[in-house]
């Protein structure tokens, strides 16, 4: 049986050879030009070092890989990378550096003021019924990913999608919802699940860094809410099932389920990567963590396209649901487009 870990390898790539990057995705603070916004670590403090050394020195290969980055505008280090306040970083590439200062990330803008793309789940490739695959994310997108989005100032829903959302004008998770602590708060949630978001914010998300939520398919065609469990129709259903064959991704006991995906009455979220018992065992279908359980997930299928008050798919179960089929993946659950709670968050999916 194969088993894979999601590993944080998005982030590892953000040290290049020879140079220092500061992003840490268990924080959500960030260096500056005037030094660390909370407690200063050994690493921060030794690329302080080092641009000083560089600016005291007047060495000519100020933004050179291995060498100190300059005060704005910074210049592009060499080999494709670029002089960020993190250091020198590869450019372009999600979770990396915007390639020049104020330039556009490869799918989504920078974040201002730390010339940052921010983080973006990588995509499994799943078979699909009819042949070929479908790209969808390996684990529910977090915390740090969506937190992170935020701070490029994105674009209301509404102006994305149409009359369905023109009521959302602020992205933010719902405030009531978060305060209200159901889920993990504090230091340490960084990495769960985004939850507190409606609709129209998961929809919006997966929008901005090249995704789509997973709805059809093809293009970004809404999914029709009788086909959801079709495995020809519906790539999350496919992913979630192994191609139609199973109640769940770990197969057809509930009990296994229970016990590997994090549902029923089990009180908080999980970290999106933790749970790598809560995966197909199907050659093809291996990879793709907690389709079922942790939080239940948006999907792109709602009984109308541009009504506010439509009822939208949210399904696979979450932490606290009071029922093993709830988790099942045919189970059809549905919420109001406006609603937002602590056990429903989203994944997307690869635009075909």
């Amino acid at each position: 049986m194969k088993r894979i870990t999601i590993a944080s390898a998005l982030f590892a790539a953000l040290a290049v050879s020879g140079c220092t990057a500061l992003f840490d995705p268990d924080r959500l603070s960030y260096v500056d030009d005037a030094g660390p916004a909370d407690a200063g670590s050994p690493l921060d403090a030794g690329a302080d070092a080092a641009v000083d050394a560089g600016r005291d020195a007047g060495s000519g290969a100020c933004g050179q890989i291995g060498e100190a980055c300059c005060d704005a505008p910074r210049p592009a280090c060499v080999s494709g990378a670029n002089c960020t306040l993190e250091g020198c970083q590869p450019c372009g590439a999600p979770g990396q550096a915007c390639c020049d200062d104020g330039a556009a990330c490869q799918v989504t803008s920078c974040v201002p003021g730390r010339d940052v793309c921010p983080p973006v789940t990588e995509l499994v490739q799943v078979p699909v019924p009819s042949g070929g695959t479908s790209g969808i994310d390996a684990v529910e997108d977090s915390r740090t990913q969506y937190e992170t989005w935020l701070e490029t100032s994105p674009t209301p829903a509404g102006a994305l999608i149409g009359p369905g959302c023109a009521w959302n004008t602020d992205l933010r998770p719902d405030a009531a919802c978060v305060a209200a602590g159901f889920d993990c708060t504090g230091a340490g949630c960084a990495q769960r699940p985004q939850t507190c978001v409606d609709w129209c914010d998961a929809y919006a998300y997966c929008a901005a860094v090249g995704k789509r939520l997973c709805g059809r398919y093809a293009g970004d065609s809404a999914l029709p809410m009788g086909s959801f469990s079709d495995a020809s129709v519906s790539p999350w259903y496919n992913a979630c099932s192994s191609g139609g064959m199973f109640l769940y991704p770990t197969g057809d006991s509930s009990r296994t389920a229970d016990t590997e995906c994090n549902f029923t009455d089990r009180g908080a979220s999980e970290d999106v990567e933790s749970l790598t018992g809560c995966q197909s065992s199907v050659p093809g279908y291996e990879g793709v963590l907690a389709l079922t359980g942790n939080v239940r997930e948006w999907l792109n299928g709602c009984t109308s396209n541009t009504a506010m008050d439509a009822r939208c798919l949210a399904v696979g179960g979450a932490y606290l649901d009071n029922d093993a089929f709830e988790g099942q993946c045919n189970y059809p659950n549905d919420l109001p487009r406006t609603f937002a709670n602590a056990s429903t968050g989203f994944r997307c999916c690869e635009v075909r």
